[in-house]
């Protein structure tokens, strides 16, 4: 057995290395070659700070852009034995079905197991089935079968939630029953008695997550940041972000034991009773030609279900100032600023100036001087926050001084309309980026079921066409307040002095 265990000096030996370099070639270095090295540095920094011509380009302007943006819509609404949404799509003989069931109240543990359950369920036994027939069964019937989670922020209010539990899958029209037959098996039958089987996809779920720090740390940056903003902004940052990623760490190591397997088996198990119970909602999406046929596979298994209370969460407002620390070379710097909901009439601007100051001045001082591989900033409705990140950051404190430069470069910046014009494109291009028939029917969907309307998501589109200079700099005022600012940093063991001098507290991945 060969077993490989990180060096957490690696990091620190590295750059040591690389300072020992750098100092003896300085020496060999004549003070010709060094006038040399001065005189390019400060060309370079004067080509940095040129304004390029941009009226030779082509321009796009704000009329070019279509009034309105159309969603999908269901061509059928049924409310019995089940609600059921019907979209009638160009799936070229797929056909997709959604099952989401509106979540229960839950406490801390139960919320705790809620993802894992998720990853684990369609890769576990049903019924009478053992994973290996269930698994040779989706694969033989069916494009795949999935669950996940659904947790939404008001549009109106960040701290009022909706939750849904979905499970989805797909398969060839002709193959419609068995994918009915095969999704309701997991979500009335599924079994947790394979603890070995548990075990196993807990292991790969702790590689996949811890793997996946360096590749998405700006992402955990953020969402640490921004994870005193509200009840749902944490639940994201213990569920998916670096807590999600300790917790997984101490479950896996937790479950070598096989009393520990039994006890989670049976917890997930109690919350799968709990959650198969609650009010269904269909999302049934294929060509109307096969509507019967799909509501034909369907007919057998389709149950109402019932909620006696609604999901919520405990609002939940605090400050976050902390650092964690990994096996990391480089680092992940966010700020997050407490903002507004996405219906209020500033998160417009808001969402243009992420935009605004990428494009004018983040690429630059953050990517360009500061040597990252990117930075960037923009409004997150989900936490009701605004906020800056740097990705693969060689720096840590120059780069939080970089943001608070950002917010003066706002107020004090000379700029046109055009730059504007071009961040308000780049909002509505993410608006309007065309999905897969099917695609754009489950958005549809999920906006139906957390509440965002046809009125609201057009109204709020067009709310960004009509930004102005003068609105990111009242929104950069009101709401990019030093004093209120939350810092999330994710970077190596050896920069924990740093950290600390920022006033940051500390906490292992």
């Amino acid at each position: 057995l060969l077993v490989l265990k990180p060096d957490a000096g690696l990091s620190k030996q590295r750059q040591e290395k690389e300072q020992q370099k750098l100092a003896a070639i300085r020496e060999g270095l004549d003070e010709d070659e060094v006038g040399q090295i001065v005189h390019r540095a400060k060309a370079l920094a004067e080509r940095q700070a040129q304004e390029d011509d941009l009226s030779i380009l082509p321009t796009v302007t704000r009329e070019d852009i279509p009034a309105e943006r159309r969603w999908p819509e269901p061509m059928q609404e049924v409310f019995q034995p089940g609600h059921q949404l019907w979209f009638d799509r160009s799936t070229n003989g797929l056909s997709y079905v959604q099952i989401a069931l509106e979540l229960p109240p839950l406490n801390e543990q139960e919320l705790e197991l809620l993802p894992i359950l998720s990853n684990l369920i369609t890769e576990l036994g049903a019924a009478d089935q053992d994973y290996r027939a269930m698994a040779e069964a989706i694969a033989a019937k069916t494009g795949g079968i999935n669950a996940h989670n659904s947790i939404r922020a008001g549009i109106e209010d960040i701290h009022h939630v909706s939750g849904y539990w979905v499970l989805s899958g797909k398969a060839l029209t002709r193959n419609a029953s068995d994918l009915a037959e095969l999704m309701h098996r997991y979500l009335d039958d599924a079994r947790f008695d394979e603890t070995d089987r548990i075990r196993d996809l807990i292991s790969q779920m702790r590689f996949g997550m811890e793997h996946g720090v360096a590749g998405q740390g700006h992402v955990h940056a953020m969402n640490l940041a921004a994870s005193g903003m509200s009840a749902r902004a944490n639940l994201r940052h213990q569920g998916g972000g670096v807590a999600g990623v300790r917790r997984i760490k101490q479950i896996d190591e937790q479950i070598q034991n096989h009393q520990a397997r039994l006890e989670l088996a049976e917890q997930l198990g109690k919350l799968h009773q709990k959650l198969k119970t609650s009010l269904r909602h269909y999302n049934i999406i294929t060509e109307k030609k096969d509507f019967s046929q799909l509501a034909q596979a369907l007919q057998p298994h389709i149950k109402a279900g019932a909620l006696d209370s609604t999901f919520t969460l405990e609002k939940r407002v605090e400050q976050v100032r902390a650092g964690w620390l990994g096996n990391l070379a480089v680092n992940y710097v966010a700020q997050a600023y407490p903002a507004v909901a996405p219906k209020h009439e500033d998160a417009a601007a808001l969402s243009v100036l992420g935009g605004f100051l990428r494009n004018g001045f983040l690429h630059t001082a953050i990517r360009e001087k500061g040597g990252a591989y990117g930075g960037g900033a923009g409004y997150d409705p989900e936490s009701g926050s605004f906020r800056f990140f740097s990705y693969r950051d060689p720096r840590l404190a120059e780069t939080l001084a970089d943001f608070e430069q950002a917010i003066d470069w706002v107020m004090t910046g000379n700029y046109g309309s055009r730059e504007v014009d071009e961040a308000i494109f780049g909002v509505i291009s993410k608006i309007d980026k065309p999905g897969s028939p099917a695609g754009e029917a489950k958005k549809a969907f999920f906006n139906h079921c957390h509440g965002r309307s046809q009125h609201d998501l057009q109204q709020m589109r067009a709310r960004v066409l009509d930004v102005t200079a003068d609105d990111l700099k009242t929104v950069t005022e009101r709401y990019l307040k030093p004093e209120q600012a939350s810092i999330g940093v994710l970077s190596g063991m050896d920069k924990r002095e740093q950290l600390e001098e920022l006033g940051l507290s500390i906490e292992r991945i």
